[in-house]
């Protein structure tokens, strides 16, 4: 179900509107979830309700819990760290037989995350406070959104990157990445709609280099309409909010 909550902080408060539209969300999965669990038979089922580590700081937390509780009956949500997010997101999309060579990427909206396993079986982790969200809304009002974006880029985002390597040699020395999120599948998606269903998708620089170049000569469409450039890259155009890619002719 498609929810407008990370896009929706304003001054570190998710908006009363994304709050209701998020507490209806998680009413109608917990109920399609109890319909499955009633139709086949599963016995008595535990239900939770987590949200991501991305969302931690944000400051009417108590407010979204309130939300669930009155459209669910009672079910509270809660908030997990960035380690167990990715010690739990390595696990699960790594194979262990690589797990000693490969780094897991998982790029949320308001965080991103690194995860590795160490010759000695250890695990490490760490966050950087950057996503596909939190960044565009730090250059989304500069009046040139590339450069502003590609100066807190190479000024924030490469040096707290650098950090993390630093004291943690896994990040930078594996040679397979494991990338997830939904920047991730967004980028799986237009690049190899052939493989949508697969369980993994090899990605190259060449695609996300080819993409790039063929977003710039795409037009953005949203519910049949054609967007002005000036609100292409602004998040929540409208509610519900379709953007379509139509190449030019």
């Amino acid at each position: 179900v498609p929810i407008s909550l990370a896009t929706s902080i304003t001054e570190g408060k998710f908006s009363d509107k994304a709050i209701k539209e998020t507490a209806a969300a998680v009413a109608q999965v917990l109920g399609q979830m109890t319909e499955i669990a009633r139709t086949q038979k599963l016995g008595e089922v535990q239900y939770f309700v987590l949200g991501g580590s991305g969302l931690t700081g944000v400051g009417n937390l108590d407010q979204l819990r309130a939300g669930i509780a009155e459209q669910t009956g009672g079910f509270g949500i809660t908030f997990i760290d960035s380690r167990t997010e990715s010690y739990h997101g390595l696990r699960s999309a790594v194979p262990e037989p690589r797990r000693g060579d490969s780094v897991v990427v998982d790029t949320g909206t308001a965080n991103s995350t690194l995860a590795c396993v160490i010759n000695d079986g250890s695990f490490q982790s760490a966050e950087l406070p950057f996503g596909t969200v939190s960044l565009r809304n730090e250059a989304i009002d500069a009046a040139n959104y590339d450069t502003a974006l590609k100066e807190r880029i190479e000024k924030r985002v490469r040096p707290a990157l650098k950090r993390e390597i630093l004291g943690n040699p896994c990040f930078a020395n594996r040679q397979r990445i494991y990338w997830t999120g939904q920047a991730a599948w967004a980028v799986a998606t237009y690049t190899h709609p052939e493989r949508a269903l697969n369980a993994y998708v090899a990605i190259s620089r060449q695609d996300i280099d080819t993409l790039l170049e063929r977003l710039r000569g795409w037009n953005f469409v949203v519910d049949g309409g054609e967007v002005p450039r000036s609100l292409r890259r602004r998040p929540g155009i409208g509610r519900p909010c379709r953007i379509h890619l139509c190449e030019r002719t």
